[in-house]
Order: C-alpha cells, then structure tokens, then sequence
C-alpha cells in the first residue's frame, strides 16, 4: 500500500511539475486518471513499470491537493529525498539497513574534489552502490552536465548521461526513488535510468558493474553482516559492511574513488590492509572529517573519502576537518575548519611503514618534536575495568547497589556527566563476584593506589578524558581504565598529565573511536620531569583536591574556593607545557587547538594559558649601543622587567625595516617578551615598536 501510494504521488507531482514548467501538453487537466496515464506514457513509454495506487477517490483527493498547492516549477531533487527520509523510511528500516542518508551537498562536494574534467567523455561512467536515493548520481548528473558542450543536443544528453551513470539499490522502493530522483534531475527527460535492485554483497551483476565504472561514489552502511548475511555472502574480507564494501570496490579499483566512511577508516585496525593497498593504489588521496551532525538520523562520526590519480613517486596527501559549529558553513560554502597537506617528510615515512596513517592535523608537528619521549607505557600499566558475562540490563540490582553489600566493593560504573578532573563525588557498589566476570580484571590490584580515567568519551571531541586520584581502593567497571603507575612516578603526576593538553590533544587526533583506547593512551607522550617539579605538581595536585572537597562544605565560600581551583589548574597546566618544552609557535598551535572547547570540570580555566616560559609581556627595552658583527648589526639592550643589569644582544633584523632605520643609542623600544625565562638565550621578542620619551609630567608607574 506506501510504496503504491508513493508512486501515485510521483505521478501528480511529475504532473504537477511538468504543467508548472509550462512543458507541452495538458498535465494539469481535471480527470486525475487521464493523468496518471498521460504520465507514464511520457516517462515509462515503451519499459515496464510498478503500477500507482488504484483507489479512484484516494487518486482524486491527491490530485486535488497537489494540483492546487503552490508551484512545483522549482521543485529540487533535494525535496524529494527529504520526503524519502522522512517519510517512508522507518526505524526499523533505518536499523536493519544501517540507512543514513548522504546529503546532496556532501556528494556535490565530493563531486567537485574529483577531477572528473581530465577524463576523457566516453570513459566517465560513474556507478553508486547502496544507492538510496542517488545522491551521488544526481550530483554527477550536474557535474557530467557542466562538462558538455552546449550546444549538445537535449535526448543526446540524456542518452550520454544514462551511458555514463549507475547505480545499484538492494532495497526495491528505494531503487524507485533513485530513479524518480534522476528523472526530475534530468526534466523533462523520460526514463531510461540503470538502478539495478541487487544486493551488493551477493549480486554477481555488482562485479560487472565496478568493472565499466571509471568512478565509484557511495555511502555504504555501517552495521556488520548478520549470521545469514555472512553465510550467503561468502566468501568475505570483513563481516563489516562498510570494510567489505570498500575491499571489493578495490579489487577492480576504479580510477576514482569516493566514500563515506565511519571515522575508524583513519586508523582504525580492519581498515589497515585497505589503506595500504589505496596508498599503493592513488596518488592524491584527501580525507574530510565530518562531525557527528553530519546526519540527520545518525551520531555517526565520518570521515570522507576522496582518492585519485595513479601513483607517483611524490604522492599527495591532504586532510580536512570541520567543527560541529562549522558543519553549517561547509555545507554552504564547502568550506572547513581547517585544511592542510601533509609534508614529503610524513608521506615517505607512512609509505614505508607497512601501515599507512593518511591522517595529519595542524598540530602533527607537536608529535614529531615529541617523539623521541617516554610514552605512557613506560611508566604506567593500564587495564580497562571489570566486565561481567551476564546481561547488564536484566540484572540490575543483581550486579550493582547504592550501599554497602558483602561481596560487593565501592567503585565506579558510568561515566557522569559531572566527572571531573582529580577527585570524584559520587561512588557506587559492584559485585566482585569471580563467578560472575568476564574476564580476569577483578583480579587486577584495585586496592593500591591509581588513576581512573574515563574510557568512555567525556565529550564529543578536544577534552576527551579525566583523571582521578584514587587512594581509596575503588574498583571500575569497563567504562573506566584503571591506571598503576610503574615505577616512581606518583599518580598525581599522572593524573595531571591526562587532564592536560597534550594528553587531550594526542587523543583527539590519533583517537578511532568513541572510547579512549588502551592502544592510544599507551602511546601518550610523558615529558622529562626534575624532581622538584613532580614534588611541585604532587603539591599542586593535592591542594585542587583539598580546596575541591572544602568547597563542598562550605557553600558561603564557594567564590573563594572556585577561584582558587581555577588558579591551580592554570599552574599545573603551566608546570606541564614547560617540562614539554614546545616551542613558542607549537605551544601556541595547541594552545589555539583549544579554543571554543569547554574544559571538564565546574572550576576549570575557561581559556588555556602559555607556560610561564613562552607568556610574552610588554616590556621596555633600553638601547645601549649598536654595533657590526660579522657583518650583521647587533643591538645590546636591556630589558628593564627582565634583568635590569645584564646585556641582551639581539640582532637588528629583528626589527622592521622602518625601525631599523630610526634606531639610534638613545631610543627606547617597547616589545613583547616572555620574561619568565632565565636564560637570555631563551628569550621571544615580538611586536618591536619605538617607545615615546617619557615627559616631565608622566608619574612613576
């Protein structure tokens, strides 16, 4: 009955259209049934073709409706597929499916990365497998027609574009709606479209299909292959759809490539042999990370991927990423947050390494300054939480209680949405039962002193993990990773070093998933501390969480306690950046990596800071003398709130030319410097300026 219905109202819509767009012939006449004929006359003439709903008075209220609503003479196929996704696909479709529909933008954009022009005419045949509605194709259809020329003939255009254009839909009423899609993309044009309703995992038309296609475009699902799937569709790569998919497109890889991709493509393991063989394959490959509004019934993170060319000795590498709050912009304008190619230097290495990481961030460089550090492994032993083999669900009060229970140990089971940095409030009891575990975690020493970290994301992106101090003994279930520290290293230190910057930055750009893997915290780099610093932190460490817990109780002087939370984790944060050491340009790329993003935490700093060592103030800069050096001019100044009595040489280049030019032994320059240093060596001027002379009138500062 729906999808009868629904070919009902494609008929008095394309009717609709056609009267509307003034096409020759008499569309919107009064008898509903002529109509419908006249309809499938002009676009199904001479084919077979699914019949529309026969109930003669349903036809005419619709066509009541619909021929008296307001002009259909701009309708979009984007309309169309809003109606498809919002209308006739369910839930349960939705689920079993794993259906999350491309909007037309993001296949434009696609599209539009994709040099199509340098093919030749009669070699781009472009085919899109899990078709839908054809977003792809409808996008092509535009590109392919920008492409011809125009004095091109309108039934040669269509007979090229139907050549040149396929697609492959395992469900029947969606394989209607690609079709419908095309046709209104291509008005007034009739049929003729290939929307081959076929299973992809088992159809052997799907191979002959990829073997004509120049250029394979499409969203697969994302779900794994049921039992019966995997036992029909043998043999298989991967029992995930979008893996196996992808393995097959590349066995006849096509000259052009274009997916929609979960985000696990970019490093995750099951896509390890499938991104060695496209950086053997193409050379130009372009990845865009996508939020996770991407989608309208979907959370699902993604990432596009964009591959052509065939491979060089120089290939390129490019990566994009878009914000949630720029998502808007770049559907708009396909424009993204940021956008950079990667360096010879990282390609070569990634080439070599057997396991290809296309993936490279404005940040990128911080790894490579950082790489010759401990990691996290070194020093600490990590272990997700305990799991049991029974139903969570349906065992409730069985497996977790808010009291003390015998068998039972205080721990933690979900992450909150109040978790924060160092200390915890709110505790719940599990039970320890070895009977019940899934695994040997129980037996792991929860009684000695550690860290709890969330597995769980504690947000969306940036700010992706807490550490707490524990010295209680807690015991977490598998949302949380217990953390033991190795060797010396206390665990306030450690604990500091996860709620910091790098540790969150590391993890937003080399995480796979939406938990926090082992894999990747393992990886974390550990700066080289002095003893005095971790005696430092330690301290810093234990008065957050005294000043913490006194806030609690004392809610008269909680201003009082909340500014100095907020202190303290700005002097941490500042211990940390200056035992890594960035330079002035690094430390400020993470630092702005940063920005926008909430920190976790009700006292958190609401912006980062620089170390004491890179914060660049104004200061006064007497000139002492000017003199050659090697045949370059040197300064000898000294900076007045740095150290009034030693000499600081710096070299006039420094200066723009139109201060160079000024300068003599009297002046005084104002600049930015990051006096916290006590090196003169370390010292960062920026923004040189000539200071006024000081009048008689001016008071003492």
């Amino acid at each position: 009955m729906q999808s009868t219905l629904f070919r009902l109202i494609f008929r008095l819509v394309a009717a609709k259209l056609l009267g509307d767009r003034k096409h020759p012939g008499d569309w919107l006449n009064d008898n509903v049934q002529k109509v419908i004929n006249e309809v499938e006359d002009f676009y199904f003439h001479g084919t077979t073709h699914q019949t529309a709903l026969k109930d003669l008075e349903v036809q005419k209220l619709a066509w009541r409706k619909i021929r008296s609503a307001f002009s259909f003479q701009n309708l979009s196929v984007e309309a169309l597929a809003y109606v498809y996704e919002n209308t006739f696909v369910t839930s349960d479709i939705r689920k079993k499916q794993g259906v999350h529909a491309t909007a037309h933008l993001i296949a434009e954009y696609i599209l539009q990365s994709l040099p199509i022009d340098e093919l030749l005419r009669d070699e781009r045949h472009i085919f899109e497998p899990f078709a839908g509605h054809a977003p792809f194709l409808t996008a092509a259809l535009g590109r392919l027609r920008g492409l011809l020329p125009l004095d091109m003939h309108l039934e040669q255009r269509h007979n090229y574009f139907i050549q040149m254009l396929s697609g492959m839909e395992y469900d029947a009423f969606a394989s209607e709606i690609a079709l419908y899609s095309l046709i209104f993309a291509d008005y007034p044009n009739p049929n003729g479209w290939r929307i081959e309703t076929a299973n992809v995992f088992s159809s052997f038309k799907f191979s002959r299909y990829l073997s004509q296609a120049k250029i394979v475009l499409c969203n697969p699902p994302y779900e794994n292959l049921t039992m019966n799937e995997r036992q029909s569709h043998a043999p298989l790569y991967s029992v995930n759809k979008a893996v196996e998919a992808l393995a097959r497109v590349l066995q006849q890889p096509p000259k052009m490539l274009g997916f929609v991709l979960p985000r696990t493509f970019i490093n995750g393991q099951m896509y390890a042999e499938l991104r060695k063989r496209i950086a053997e394959l193409y050379n130009s490959i372009f990845l865009v990370a996508l939020p996770d509004n991407a989608f309208t019934y979907s959370e699902a993170e993604t990432v596009l991927l964009i591959a052509h060319g065939q491979r060089t000795a120089q290939p390129i590498w490019r990566s994009a990423f878009v914000k949630r709050m720029d998502y808007q912009q770049f559907i708009l304008k396909g424009t993204t947050t940021w956008s950079i190619e990667a360096p010879t230097s990282f390609v070569e290495k990634q080439v070599d390494s057997g396991d290809p990481d296309f993936w490279y961030t404005p940040i990128h460089p911080i790894w490579d300054t950082l790489a010759s550090l401990p990691r996290m492994e070194e020093v600490a032993e990590i272990h997700r939480g305990i799991e049991y083999k029974i139903p969570v669900k349906e065992n409730e009060e069985r497996l977790f209680s808010n009291i003390p229970r015998e068998g039972f140990a205080k721990g933690l089971r979900n992450v909150p949405v109040d978790f924060e940095p160092y200390a915890i409030e709110h505790f719940t009891y599990l039970n320890m039962d070895p009977n019940l575990m899934l695994y040997e975690a129980y037996k792991l020493p929860w009684d000695k002193p550690k860290v709890l970290a969330n597995a769980a994301r504690k947000s969306r992106d940036r700010w992706l993990i807490n550490g707490i101090v524990d010295d209680q003994g807690l015991v977490c279930y598998q949302r949380f990773h217990g953390i033991w520290p190795k060797g010396d290293l206390p665990i306030e230190v450690i604990a500091a070093l996860l709620n910091g910057p790098v540790a969150n930055a590391f993890l937003s750009t080399h995480r796979t998933s939406r938990d926090n893997k082992i894999e990747v915290i393992k990886q974390i780099p550990i700066p080289r501390l002095s003893p005095s610093q971790i005696r430092l932190i330690v301290s810093l460490v234990r008065e957050y969480m005294s000043y913490r817990e006194e806030g609690l109780k004392w809610f008269d002087q909680a201003t009082y306690y909340e500014r100095g939370c907020r202190g303290i984790i700005s002097q941490i944060d500042g211990e940390m950046l200056t035992a890594y050491n960035l330079s002035l340009h690094l430390e400020q790329n993470l630092l702005e990596f940063f920005d926008g993003y909430k920190r976790p935490g009700p006292f958190s700093p609401t912006q980062l800071k620089s170390s004491p060592t890179k914060r660049l103030y104004h200061s006064i800069i007497r000139v002492e003398d000017i003199r050659n050096e090697n045949g370059n001019r040197v300064i000898d100044a000294v900076i007045i709130n740095w150290n009034p009595h030693q000499i600081v040489h710096i070299p006039m280049s420094l200066l723009p030319i139109d201060l160079q030019e000024k300068l003599n032994q009297n002046s005084r320059l104002l600049a930015k410097v990051n006096v916290g240093v006590s090196r003169a060596e370390d010292l960062i001027f920026e923004d040189f300026t000539i200071a006024r002379e000081p009048k008689m009138y001016d008071a003492p500062a």
